[in-house]
């Protein structure tokens, strides 16, 4: 079992009798899969290493300082991170060789709060796969001026939906306006013509989808940046 490293530990912090800190902990839950076949598998050959990073960030998930590193053995997939400081991180983990030289795959982060409770981060590493990220905002499609989501009615949401270049067999994925940007569901790595639109309650489009050809997904859970699209709004 390889010991547990990290850049920076607390102990239990009591700032008075009436204001107690208690240390809280994240425990990673990972997994690695082949989306081709649908086949849960086993670590990777010849990176046998998972380093758990825990980031403080502030209110505006701005980093604080430098994460908090954890290694463990791959083949356990589970466990506990070394006590923290009971506050919010960007949590994520890095699939490494041994002497962490070599980088096999990064999983996506996720937000942890531990301010109140411990939690679990649940992750999946896709071997033959990959994901596409999109930003967008919002412009009037008759007068080009710049909306809010709040300002469209029957705004549902927005949605990407990836279509394997040359083929018939697509993806949907449907996202939180408000957040602004996103990232897909797993994509087996390939082309893809990808279509990006607002919606409205019912399916409907509510303006022209923004259309990119020959988008590529790559393996071994990487993320393809699609940038910033401006999506026009019908009657506005």
């Amino acid at each position: 079992m390889l010991a547990a490293i990290v850049s920076q530990t607390t102990g239990c912090i009591i700032s008075s009798d009436d204001d107690p800190f208690e240390d809280a902990f994240i425990t990673a839950d990972w997994s690695f899969r082949n989306i081709g076949t649908n086949t849960t598998t086993g670590c990777p050959a010849g990176f046998g290493t998972v380093a758990l990073h825990n980031q403080e960030i502030d209110i505006d998930d701005r980093p604080i300082g430098l994460p908090i590193i954890d290694l463990f053995d791959c083949i356990d997939q589970r466990h506990e991170s070394a006590p923290l400081d009971p506050v919010v991180y960007e949590t994520w983990i890095e699939v490494t060789s041994g002497g962490g030289a070599l980088l096999y795959a990064e999983s996506l982060s996720q937000i942890i709060d531990v301010t109140l409770d411990d939690k679990t981060f649940n992750t999946e590493i896709l071997n033959d796969g990959g994901y596409f990220q999109v930003a967008w905002n919002l412009r009037g499609r008759q007068t080009n001026a710049p909306l809010q989501c709040r300002d469209v009615a029957n705004l549902d949401g927005v949605e990407i939906i990836s279509t394997v270049t040359g083929g018939t067999q697509f993806a949907v994925t449907k996202f939180d306006c408000e957040s602004g940007l996103d990232i897909s569901d797993g994509l087996l790595q390939g082309s893809y013509t990808v279509s990006i639109d607002a919606f409205e309650t019912g399916g409907g489009a509510l303006g022209p989808p923004v259309n990119l050809a020959n988008r590529i997904v790559d393996d071994r859970n990487d993320v393809t940046d699609l940038g910033t699209v401006n999506l026009l709004i019908d009657g506005l």
